[in-house]
């Protein structure tokens, strides 16, 4: 274990602190926290709309399997890699090796999500001639994937290329969803990179609502 002095800051809320309790302190800085926050919101935006098409998909299809929500993530998504594979060979050709990416870009994001967000957290030095003390705190989370040690750095580069990698999961998904006619009720909307990309001196973004009047439409 590395052993030299690193100075780490956190915060907590006096008001709710009481006398005769005692905290179970991860020293992890705000903003890392604030990051991996982001990496949990965005993935569960993806999982939830992933469930909804495969809800409407089987619904559509007249097909029942009464288990499936209650199934992991991997079955879940296998399921879904076959249902969007049938229908869309059938009636939407052009859309099926979006989805075959999708679905295989979630098996990756999925064991990195995992580790960031149930791993165990180490803390290591790093030389930092800025800090007072020479290092600063480096933060790894660990864990185990297909039975082999994984980590992955908390650090604000990897979390946030995380986030906006799961954020792409969740706009491709979409993306091919709406252009196939699926519509599904939500407050999420799906922007083009292009559109942020143009500045803000361009005017207004363009973009498309998930919103629909009928909430979960049938395929």
């Amino acid at each position: 274990m590395d052993h030299k002095a690193v100075g780490v800051m956190m915060t907590f809320n006096l008001d709710h602190l009481e006398v005769g309790k005692s905290l179970l302190v991860l020293p992890i800085p705000t903003e890392i926290v604030a990051l991996i926050g982001r990496v949990a919101v965005q993935w569960g935006g993806f999982e939830a709309r992933m469930d909804q098409i495969i809800a409407t998909t089987l619904a559509g299809c007249g097909r029942e399997d009464v288990n499936w929500r209650f199934k992991s993530f991997r079955a879940r998504k296998e399921l879904f890699r076959e249902l969007m594979v049938e229908y869309t060979s059938t009636y939407c050709p052009q859309e099926t090796s979006t989805l075959l990416n999708v679905a295989a870009n979630a098996a990756e994001l999925h064991w990195r999500r995992n580790t960031v967000l149930h791993g165990t957290i180490g803390i290591t030095s790093e030389p930092d001639s800025s800090s007072e003390t020479g290092y600063r705190a480096a933060f790894t989370a660990h864990s185990r994937h297909q039975n082999r040690s994984t980590h992955i750095p908390l650090d604000q580069v990897t979390l946030d290329k995380l986030w906006h990698d799961i954020a792409h999961l969740g706009g491709a998904l979409m993306s091919s969803y709406l252009r196939m006619g699926g519509g599904i009720d939500g407050v999420e909307l799906v922007v083009e990179d292009k559109e942020f990309l143009q500045g803000p001196d361009m005017g207004e973004f363009n973009f498309v609502p998930i919103l629909g009047e009928k909430g979960l439409s049938p395929l």
